[in-house]
């Protein structure tokens, strides 16, 4: 079933959006109307949102469970002459000719650790993504409500229309009679 779309009723489906991005068709089903509504309602895209953010919560959990490691690695190089450890000089002990020399250093960390709130983390993190979908189904659910009044809404107000005209013609038919 299609209808005629007044401006108003774009604008309900809409929702916020700046009037240069809305495109008005010249009919609309009900099941394009709630489309347009999911794709360009601002409050239900944020919620929507939301899943992702407690997807990612879900991973970061898991994450907590995972070892930690670290790489380092190190050169230096000193060069010959005289050394200094604070005010001794290796000079003045006789060790007079240092060579030049090559040092380096490597280094692997590896650690793991376990606590409580890291284990009990994932289901409290499931939890809440189970909860933030739900959130997200009830959000939908009233926004197919709400389009669907607004769209039953501008169904009746076309038949209103329909009918006003119909009576008119009957009186003007009954007018002429007259």
């Amino acid at each position: 079933m299609k209808i005629r779309v007044p401006a108003l009723f774009a604008a309900l489906i809409a929702f916020n959006q700046p009037v240069a991005a809305q495109q008005v068709p010249a009919s609309l089903t009900l099941d394009r109307a709630v489309e347009l509504a999911r794709a360009n309602n601002p409050g239900f895209l944020q919620t929507r949102n939301d899943g992702a953010l407690a997807d990612w919560n879900v991973r970061q959990a898991w994450g907590r469970l995972m070892p930690s490691a670290s790489a380092n690695a190190g050169v230096s190089w000193q060069g010959p002459g005289e050394q200094q450890f604070g005010t001794i000089t290796l000079g003045d002990l006789g060790f007079t000719d240092q060579p030049s020399y090559y040092s380096s250093s490597y280094g692997l960390n590896l650690s793991y650790s376990v606590d409580w709130a890291s284990i009990n983390g994932i289901g409290e993190s499931k939890a809440q993504r189970v909860a933030t979908l739900d959130g997200i189904g009830v959000a939908e659910a009233d926004l197919v409500a709400r389009v669907t009044t607004a769209y039953v809404d501008v169904l009746r107000r076309d038949d209103a229309v329909r009918i006003a005209e119909a009576q008119l013609e009957n009186a003007e038919f009954n007018l002429r009679l007259a």
